[in-house]
């Protein structure tokens, strides 16, 4: 459960400008979660690889339905977080390949950052039915 509704949070930090012409009201919340999106982002990354090593280590005990959200809840997480994350990421990252490495999946993945986000939301409810229902 905690996965799902980390997984919204990095979604909606992804996402401001698309909910924001949505719903105006909300940007007093987005400013307050401003100074802290790196980390966010940061942890995310991290929780989503072991979230995703945990998965695939534990697939005999999930149902199929909850198996494959799980997936995606992880991989979301991972490229969210990178996207949200990459200061921390690469200030962590002490060997110049692990920094390149960062910096080009960052490349490849930050056009996509508002997509990502939404798609975040949307799989984080999807994996929070899943977990209620397994």
């Amino acid at each position: 459960m905690f996965t799902a509704v980390y997984l919204i949070v990095l979604g909606l930090a992804a996402a401001p400008n698309a909910l924001l012409a949505k719903a105006p009201r909300a940007r007093p919340f987005f400013e307050n979660m401003q100074p802290y999106e790196a980390g966010i982002g940061a942890l995310g990354a991290a929780w989503g690889v072991y979230f995703f090593v945990e998965t695939i280590l534990n697939v005999a005990r999930y149902s199929f339905k909850y198996f494959v959200t799980s997936l995606a809840a992880s991989v979301s997480l991972v490229a969210l977080g990178l996207v949200l994350g990459v200061v921390i990421l690469k200030a962590v990252a002490w060997k110049t390949e692990w920094k390149n490495a960062i910096g080009r999946a960052v490349f490849t993945v930050a056009p996509y950052q508002t997509k990502l986000g939404i798609v975040g939301v949307v799989v984080g409810v999807v994996h929070l039915y899943a977990w209620f229902t397994r």
